[in-house]
């Protein structure tokens, strides 16, 4: 660091100076206090970049978190992934919450800062005081902001965290990092142990399978409650954007929801998709549950894994009525267990229902 940051490193604290302090209150309750640095991880697919975007952009606008309203504040997010899709997400959030499209105190930097270089971390500091009333940067990903560096390295972990709270220090903000686990997700967020010790809180995100909604695990919090849990569902936004070959782009927006909602959402969800798979076999029929995916993926408006995920899912492994054909038809469908890995859908008709 150079000498206009070194005024920041140490201070000496009587009873007086600490009481005269003002204590943090809450930035998002019961996930984030002010000026904290804190870490969210989960797998690639689980929305956790989505939900951290929407938490900025509730923060950005003042709105109501849990039914309580925030204390407005501008954001800095750092999209050192994700950065040519960020007006896609944004839009999205924009057109499901019907704001108008604007300048809200929310800011991209569309590129990585190395939280290891001394240099990068004082012009990221320089250009954040250029904005008011900052009150969280966020770097999406932990990874792309070490520079390709080892994350199992202590010496590195520990920079780029304290790199942070320098940052939060002098921006005066909290800092949130999204991250990835390791190879085994039990065992927590990548690279070295010292980050659990080193962030004042950090969440876990897991995404319900492939259905559209998320739940939020505090896996700590310093200065408050670990162990809640929050829930999240996702939204397929048309935007009204189009690729070179005429496709429309859309995109999803994150919003809160309970509990209960996310498990109507999900029952909702699972009798679509026995539907889908029902119209799509025969009578008698019995398929391998890839060749079921194969048929049945453009119904979903997904990929072939995200098919065969939701077909296992959907068809359970005793016989599930459902009505087809307008609703005029009943049929049953059951996954059979050939050996590891390997299922078969078998679907038949029990009757037909008089006109």
């Amino acid at each position: 660091m150079s000498d206009s940051t070194e005024k920041y490193k140490f201070q000496l604290l009587s009873m007086t100076a600490l009481s005269e302090q003002t204590t943090p209150d809450w930035l998002i309750p019961d996930l984030l206090f002010e000026r904290q640095v804190g870490m969210v991880y989960a797998e690639p697919g689980s929305f956790k970049s989505f939900i951290v975007l929407a938490l900025a952009s509730l923060l950005a606008h003042g709105l109501e978190w849990q039914g309580v309203p925030l204390d407005r504040g501008n954001v800095i997010y750092v999209a050192g992934e994700g950065a040519a899709m960020m007006k896609l997400r944004r839009s999205a959030w924009f057109l499901h919450h019907r704001i108008e499209v604007c300048d809200d105190g929310l800011f991209v930097v569309p590129s990585p800062v190395d939280l290891t270089s001394s240099d990068d971390v004082l012009a990221f500091i320089e250009t954040a005081k250029g904005v008011e009333n900052v009150k969280l940067v966020v770097f999406d990903t932990l990874s792309t902001c070490v520079a390709g560096q080892n994350e199992s390295s202590s010496e590195v972990m520990t920079a780029a965290i304290e790199n942070a709270k320098t940052i939060s220090r002098i921006l005066g903000c909290a800092v949130l990092f999204v991250h990835h686990p390791g190879k085994d997700v039990s065992r927590g967020a990548r690279g070295h142990s010292s980050q659990l010790g080193n962030v004042d809180t950090m969440w876990k995100v897991e995404r319900n399978k492939d259905a559209l909604n998320a739940t939020l695990h505090v896996v700590k919090q310093k200065d408050g409650e670990d162990g809640q849990t929050f829930h999240f569902t996702a939204t397929k936004i048309n935007l009204g954007v189009y690729d070179r070959k005429g496709r429309e782009r859309p995109s999803l927006c994150i919003t809160e929801s309970t509990e209960k909602e996310v498990q109507e959402i999900d029952e909702s969800t699972r009798r679509s998709d026995l539907i889908a798979i029902a119209s799509a076999m025969q009578d008698g029929e019995k398929l391998s549950t890839r060749k079921v995916a194969e048929r049945v993926m453009s119904i979903l408006g997904v990929g072939e894994r995200a098919a065969f995920d939701r077909v296992k899912q959907a068809v359970p492994d005793t016989w599930k009525s459902i009505r087809i054909g307008g609703g005029d038809i009943v049929a049953q469908l059951r996954r059979v267990e050939m050996d590891k890995n390997k299922h078969q859908i078998e679907m038949r008709i029990t009757h037909k229902i008089a006109a």
